[in-house]
């Protein structure tokens, strides 16, 4: 079964942190969850459900999406709203018994979807996103013949966006929280692969030897979320991965979450610090869309 279980990824994630240091351990905790008491694990599957349609249980969120994010929607955007619905459905069905469409969740990951895009027109890249939520726009990129991979620190998470990528992709997904390999192992998978990485694997002995070939790092809502430490690793890793002999490689955050953890000049500063600089700002969304907090920084490795 290539999809990972809640108890397997408690087993797995036990057996890691036998032989991690406190710092990692703490580091890679989901901070902002943790705080406001939002649930964060499962005990077994009937509870997937509850994460289909995550974080976004406003009443009016359908409506300010359509209206002010999207301003509709093309028809291939249409069939990829609904192949994700469906899966989700399916999913919800299977493991509870009630089928869940997540029209709040997916409708904000065709927004995502549009600046990736706008950035990234061809499916001939590699995107590497942290935090993704529910997966959906993992799940369009897949899609779309994007190779993806994306790493989650929040268990409840992770085994829903496991599930979604192995209905999605198939024999492509890669579920390393059960497979035996280290992440050193993909530093460029094969075209179209979805590679779903744990913590755990996120952060080796020797991270010079983690050297991800990826065009376009997502951090959507998550950023002033993180512990400052694994924040400082991953923009450090990302001036690596990216590289600075192109243009055309893009470390992308669209909103820093609720920043009541990191402020988001804190997190500015860690940036800038590692070497990556602002080469896009948009506070209003993207291209003027109106997207509440979640504004729109692209940032690139500075060649200075």
């Amino acid at each position: 079964m290539p999809f990972i279980e809640p108890e397997d990824y408690d087993r797995e994630e036990s057996k890691a942190q036998a032989f991690m240091p406190n710092r990692v351990i703490e580091a890679y905790r989901p901070e902002a969850f943790l705080q406001k008491g939002y649930p964060s694990r499962i005990a077994q599957s009937t509870e997937l459900y509850r994460f289909a349609d995550a974080m976004c249980e406003d009443a009016d969120y359908i409506e300010t999406v359509i209206n002010q994010w999207l301003d509709g929607l093309t028809e291939e955007e249409f069939r990829l709203l609904k192949c994700v619905c469906v899966a989700a459905a399916d999913i919800s069905k299977q493991t509870s018994g009630c089928s869940v469409i997540p029209a709040r969740a997916a409708l904000a990951a065709l927004f995502q979807l549009r600046v990736v895009r706008a950035l990234f027109p061809t499916p001939n890249h590699v995107i590497h996103e942290l935090g993704p939520g529910s997966g959906y726009l993992g799940a369009m990129l897949s899609l779309l013949g994007y190779t993806y991979s994306s790493m989650d620190v929040t268990q409840a998470l992770y085994v829903y966006q496991s599930r979604l990528f192995n209905h999605i992709c198939g024999e492509k997904f890669i579920e390393l929280a059960s497979d035996p390999r280290p992440l050193t192992d993909w530093n460029r998978p094969a075209q179209g692969t979805n590679i779903h990485i744990p913590w755990w694997k996120y952060v080796p002995n020797s991270p010079e030897d983690l050297n991800l070939d990826v065009d376009c790092i997502v951090v959507t809502g998550a950023i002033a979320e993180m512990n400052i430490n694994a924040t400082k690793y991953l923009v450090r890793q990302a001036y690596r991965w990216l590289g600075t002999d192109s243009h055309e490689k893009a470390f992308l955050v669209m909103g820093p979450g609720d920043d009541s953890y990191n402020k988001w000049g804190t997190v500015l500063a860690e940036i800038y610090q590692a070497g990556l600089e602002l080469v896009y700002e948009d506070k209003g969304g993207f291209d003027g869309q109106t997207f509440g907090q979640n504004f729109v920084h692209i940032f690139r490795p500075s060649r200075t």
